[in-house]
């Protein structure tokens, strides 16, 4: 007769092996493994105020004096050039090409003065004094807080870039072809650098005297829309 076993002393079912629990595993959602901000607001308010910070940025940036100044004097100066390049391939030195009848015509000439033909000191100073000038603007430029400003002192600089360090450096000389008279009276031959600076110098007085470009609140681009809080914040 086999004896009774006791109670709690037969044989026991295998137990099955308990694996550590991570924090995911034991309710602990204070942090989200896949990086869900939702669970979190306040890092959802640390990402909307950098997104709204880096878009303020931006946006003044794109509508302020130092990008309009920039851009300006790239266009300026890809102007100068694309003109002086057309003129150079498709015109003859010294031979006139009426537009306009004798009231404006393309006169290729090779310019070793400087502006409409004006010479201030010897050979060295068209190089050095322009220089000296374009470093000025680009500083002052760069530290504009007016657009009218900026844009004046973009066309300046792309003209004097495109005048007197590129043809000078290349050609020794400007590319001057815009010939404007009326009959035997003629104006200086000039080129588009010519222009661009002369109307940068035009609307710097103008802002200065007249009060162009003043008093004007300078737009920073289209307004962003409020981003509305996240469901369950305060």
């Amino acid at each position: 007769m086999v004896a009774a076993l006791a109670p709690g002393t037969g044989p026991r079912p295998a137990q099955r092996h308990a694996r550590p629990r991570g924090p995911e595993e034991t309710g602990n959602r204070l942090r989200d493994p896949g990086g869900d901000s939702r669970m979190n607001p306040r890092s959802t308010d640390t990402q909307e105020s950098e997104i709204r910070r880096s878009s303020l940025v931006t946006r003044r940036f794109l509508w302020g004096p130092r990008f309009w100044f920039i851009v300006t004097a790239v266009l300026a100066l890809a102007l100068d050039q694309l003109t002086k390049w057309l003129v150079l391939r498709y015109e003859t030195l010294h031979v006139p090409h009426q537009l306009l009848g004798d009231a404006l015509r393309v006169s290729l000439t090779m310019n070793p003065r400087g502006l409409f033909g004006l010479s201030y000191g010897p050979v060295w100073m068209h190089y050095v004094l322009p220089i000296l000038v374009v470093i000025v603007v680009i500083v002052i430029g760069l530290r504009s807080s007016d657009r009218w400003f900026g844009i004046a002192l973009g066309m300046i600089l792309g003209g004097g870039v495109g005048n007197n360090l590129i043809d000078r450096v290349r050609f020794g000389s400007v590319v001057d072809f815009i010939d404007m008279g009326i009959g035997n009276t003629r104006w200086y031959t000039y080129n588009l650098a010519d222009a661009f600076a002369v109307a940068g110098v035009i609307m710097i007085l103008a802002h200065e005297f007249l009060g162009w470009g003043k008093n004007r609140p300078m737009a920073e681009g289209p307004k962003s829309t409020p981003v509305p809080p996240v469901s369950g914040q305060s």
